[in-house]
């Protein structure tokens, strides 16, 4: 059974905004890099987070510290880098040394890619003689530069990928909330609107300040088949009838009427998207098979893409 990972930041936009944050350009917008240090202190705070986090946070702030002319000495340096590079590896491989028998530290770098190099690093400022202040200093740029490639850019990646699902359901969600609201609405039942309005609702504020995942995510569901193009070719306009059915417009309308108004630009982005999408270019030319539907028509749908079909075209 799959457990709940409790993260400590509020949601996917607060854990974007901390990354830009800490990677901002330490020269001419240190202030937003401390702004993120600040908020890892909180988020630590709050409970128990990543310790490639904490490690992140930890190296750029000692690389801030640094590059300011801090008051630290030589030896103080050395120490603290030092100290931050053997939590950067260790806060890595103790998590994976699971079983009954350990595996070497090299080993278990080796299975996560984390370069040998940082391994020696370790070793040298544990057991042996504090390396060099510029091996150091090179050690810390480049722990910070796996950290980004290896940890924020792929959580980052994975944040995405589960904000879009949850988009997806949303809009699923409101496709039935809104169908049984209709269906009771012809029906002797008395129908409640407020189940489809909560879903847009809660689909505008699931993207909040986000506003790019209008064109990432919203549009491109619902210019998919089974989105505002229903699956069924039966539901779509046709050669015979060039009209869509009062149930499909019904259907679609308050959701768009929805993101219009909590969106401004959103109408202007989806009419853009749908006239890509019946490849009309800067000269006006349409797709030849709407120029001729009958003869479209005339033939089966031969096309391996169901956004090229003719039916498709015809009701989008």
């Amino acid at each position: 059974m799959y457990q709940t990972r409790i993260v400590p930041w509020v949601n996917y936009q607060e854990f974007e905004t901390v990354y830009q944050w800490l990677f901002a350009d330490r020269k001419t917008q240190v202030d937003q890099v401390r702004r993120g240090i600040d908020r890892v202190q909180t988020w630590t705070n709050r409970g128990e987070i990543p310790s490639s986090v904490e490690t992140t946070a930890a190296l750029i702030e000692i690389i801030i510290h640094d590059e300011q002319s801090s008051h630290l000495s030589h030896k103080e340096l050395r120490l603290t880098y030092a100290m931050a590079l053997v939590r950067f590896v260790n806060g890595l491989v103790d998590r994976e040394q699971k079983g009954k028998f350990a595996k070497s530290i090299q080993v278990l770098a080796r299975s996560i890619g984390l370069p040998s190099w940082f391994v020696d690093l370790r070793h040298a400022s544990t057991h042996e003689h504090l390396p060099s202040l510029m091996v150091l200093r090179d050690g810390a740029m480049q722990a910070v530069a796996w950290l980004h490639d290896h940890y924020w850019v792929r959580n980052l990646k994975k944040a995405d990928q589960q904000n879009h699902d949850e988009i997806k359901s949303k809009l699923n969600q409101y496709k039935e909330c809104r169908k049984s609201f209709m269906k009771e609405k012809y029906s002797a039942k008395s129908s409640d609107p407020d189940a489809y309005v909560a879903c847009i609702q809660q689909l505008i504020e699931m993207i909040g300040y986000q506003e790019e995942q209008l064109q990432q995510d919203v549009i491109p569901l619902l210019l998919n088949v089974g989105g505002l193009v229903p699956t069924g070719k039966k539901k779509r306009a046709s050669a015979e009838e060039m009209q869509i059915s009062k149930g499909l417009i019904e259907l679609w309308t308050p959701l768009i009427q929805g993101l219009d108004v909590g969106f401004p630009d959103f109408g202007r982005q989806l009419v853009k998207a749908m006239i890509k999408r019946l490849n009309i270019n800067e000269e006006f030319k349409v797709n030849e098979t709407l120029l001729n539907p009958y003869a479209a028509f005339a033939t089966k749908e031969k096309t391996d893409d169901p956004t090229q079909a003719p039916s498709y075209l015809l009701t989008l």
